[in-house]
């Protein structure tokens, strides 16, 4: 027996272990990463019509479950098909049925690609960086995933990218690193991009670029009066702002900008969406 069937069977068993007889129906989503499983679903009991959700049975033995699909994903890799990133488990007239996705059965065939509950591509897609064939494929629930991983994957892999790639990606770094930790947080850090090597002035002059690109000049005055009023606090700043020409500003202890800024990410979030998803391909072409 298969590595990976003597696994099946153990999940089959602690299945049956937890749940009060076997006359259930419905399915368990299993999206496998190379450090975390995410699982989704609800099986409904045929004798009664209550539905048990996934996480009711998980709580029951979170570590049980982990070990037993992360052991699931570990098997897939040593078999010839590749590594598996989906997994439906079936429960139908007492019987449970596996079906899987594999990643390289995807980048065949990148219209047979199974989505997340989102819309969304996994993200193994873009771990070369984006191509033509990705790009064609690309829908507005992917133009997060595809700048923050296809762009910066890229980059790292010392591909070329197009600039205006790069400043939508930048962007979308802006937003994301400001969201969880305000602005402050941002320009706190030293080094940013996809590569420890990339001037600091560079990956500013890239987020002013990208939200011209976007049509949002609010967002570009905005994140130039950041780079000033940050200046007085880390040189590294200051050093990219004498680089951008951006002239000195008096220094203040105080200021509104988180709050403004809080006003229009949403806007900039979509107007970013809404240029990469009228033409994908722009990722991936040169002027």
């Amino acid at each position: 027996m298969s590595e990976r069937r003597t696994v099946e069977r153990g999940i089959v068993r602690k299945l049956q272990e937890l749940l009060p007889h076997p006359d259930f129906s419905g399915e368990i989503e299993l999206r496998m990463g190379e450090d975390s499983t995410g699982v989704s679903g609800r099986l409904v009991d045929t004798r009664t019509g209550e539905t048990t959700q996934y996480t009711t049975l998980y709580a029951k033995d979170p570590e049980g479950f982990r070990y037993l699909f992360g052991a699931l994903r570990n098997a897939s890799l040593r078999e010839p098909r590749g590594a598996v990133y989906a997994v439906e488990i079936r429960c139908r007239d007492r019987r449970i049925f596996f079906t899987y996705w594999r990643e390289r059965d995807a980048m065949s065939n990148l219209s047979q690609v199974k989505r997340d509950d989102f819309g969304s591509m996994p993200s193994f897609v873009y771990s070369g960086g984006l191509t033509e064939a990705v790009c064609r494929h690309l829908r507005s629930e992917d133009v997060c995933s595809a700048l923050m991983f296809g762009v910066a994957n890229g980059v790292r892999a010392g591909r070329r990218v197009p600039d205006h790639a790069f400043a939508a990606f930048a962007v979308y770094d802006w937003l994301s690193d400001t969201r969880n930790g305000a602005l402050d947080q941002y320009f706190a850090q030293p080094l940013r991009g996809p590569r420890p090597d990339t001037p600091l002035s560079h990956v500013y002059e890239a987020v002013r670029e990208g939200c011209r690109l976007a049509g949002v000049s609010q967002a570009v005055s905005l994140f130039e009066e950041g780079v000033q009023l940050w200046s007085h606090f880390h040189e590294h700043v200051n050093v990219a702002r004498t680089q951008m020409g951006l002239p000195e500003v008096p220094k203040q202890t105080t200021s509104d900008i988180d709050s403004r800024f809080y006003e229009i990410d949403d806007h900039v979030d979509h107007a970013i969406e809404s240029w990469v998803s009228e033409d994908p391909l722009r990722l991936v072409r040169f002027p």
